[in-house]
C-alpha cells in the first residue's frame, strides 16, 4: 500500500509555514485555486482571533509540480506569514543584541503544551515551544489535505464536514440520524458561502453564536465537535494485517494530532457504550452476488 508522508516546518510568527508531501502519483492535475479555497475555509469561523484577520493564506509551490501536474517526486510548498514583518526581532533567525530581545515568556498557559515543552527542552522562554504548538501549524496540513482531496476525487471519493455541537447545543437534537436531517442543498451552499459556524441547523447555529458571545463576554472559551463525512470510500482501503496500517487508527491519529482535539469517534463511536452488540453491528446479506447491509 502506497502511503503519503507529510513533513512540515515553520513557526506561528516566523517567516512562514512549509511542507513536503511525498507519495503522490505522477500526473495528478493540481488545482491551486481549490487549495487556496481550503486555506480560506481553515480561517473561517465565528469567534476566531485577530490573527485570522491578518493573514491571507495562499499556497506557493516550490517543487514537484510542472504545468499543473505532479511529477511523482515530493511536492514542496510554502505559505508566507504576512504578520512576520511585525515579529522580525522577536522571532529573529540570526542572533541579535540582547537589548533588542523581548522579555522571555515565563507564564505557561493552562491546557497547552507550554509547561511540558519548556521542561522537555530546558528553556526559560515558553515562546520557543508555543510558536510551533500553535493552531497555525494546521496550515501546511490543510495544503496537504487539499492535495489528498483532489487525489481522492479522481477515485470518486467525496469528503465534507459540518459542526454538530457547540457546548450544550446540538444540531437537530430530535433526529435519529443527523445526516438525514441536513436540508437539501446545504452542502452546495456551504461550499459556496459557508455560514458563521458551518452548522446545517439554522436554529441551533443561532443558539451556538449566542453561546460563543456569552463565553467571550465572560473572558472564557467554549468547546464543540464536528463531523467529517467520507462518501465513496473503496472497500478494503487500509489493512488489518498490522496495527500501523489500519485505516481507523491512521485517521484517529491524524485527527488527534490537531491542537485542541481531545476525542475522536468513528461511526457510532462513544455511543456504542450504551448499546448491545445486536444494535451496533451491521448485519450483511448476499443480494445476487453483491454484499449489502441488512435493513
Amino acid at each position: 500500500m502506497r502511503r503519503l508522508r507529510l513533513l512540515t516546518s515553520g513557526e506561528s510568527h516566523g517567516p512562514g509555514l512549509s511542507g513536503i508531501l511525498e507519495g503522490l502519483p505522477a500526473g495528478l492535475r493540481v488545482s491551486t485555486p481549490l487549495v487556496d479555497r481550503d486555506l480560506r475555509r481553515r480561517q473561517h469561523g465565528y469567534g476566531s482571533g485577530k490573527r485570522m484577520q491578518i493573514e491571507r493564506d495562499r499556497v506557493r509551490w516550490t517543487a514537484g509540480i510542472r504545468y499543473g501536474r505532479t511529477l511523482g517526486s515530493p511536492v514542496g510548498f510554502a505559505v508566507d506569514n504576512r504578520d512576520w514583518k511585525n515579529w522580525t526581532d522577536r522571532m529573529s533567525i540570526e542572533p541579535i543584541p540582547a537589548d533588542r530581545r523581548p522579555k522571555p515568556i515565563t507564564r505557561a498557559r493552562p491546557g497547552h503544551i507550554d509547561l511540558a515543552g519548556a521542561l522537555k527542552y530546558d528553556t526559560d522562554d515558553v515562546r520557543d515551544v508555543l510558536e510551533r504548538a500553535s493552531a497555525r501549524s494546521t496550515t501546511p496540513r490543510v495544503v496537504a489535505g487539499a492535495l489528498a482531496r483532489q487525489l481522492l476525487a479522481t477515485c470518486g471519493v467525496r469528503i465534507w464536514s459540518f459542526v454538530d455541537q457547540l457546548g450544550p447545543i446540538r444540531a437537530f437534537p430530535d433526529a435519529d440520524d443527523i445526516l438525514s436531517a441536513i436540508p437539501r442543498g446545504w452542502l452546495k451552499r456551504d461550499a459556496a458561502e459557508p455560514s458563521p459556524l458551518r452548522c446545517p441547523d439554522p436554529e441551533a447555529e443561532r443558539a451556538m453564536l449566542a453561546e460563543v458571545d456569552a463565553a467571550k463576554e465572560a473572558g472564557d472559551s467554549i468547546g464543540g465537535s464536528f463531523v467529517v463525512v467520507v462518501e465513496g470510500t473503496p472497500i478494503g482501503l487500509g489493512s488489518s494485517s498490522e496495527w500501523d496500517t489500519r485505516l481507523d487508527g491512521l485517521l484517529a491519529g491524524a485527527t488527534m494530532a490537531i491542537p485542541g482535539v481531545k476525542g475522536v469517534e468513528i461511526g457510532l463511536g462513544f455511543g456504542s457504550v450504551e448499546r448491545r452488540g445486536s444494535t451496533v453491528h451491521d448485519g450483511m446479506v448476499d443480494e445476487g452476488g453483491r454484499w449489502a447491509r441488512r435493513g
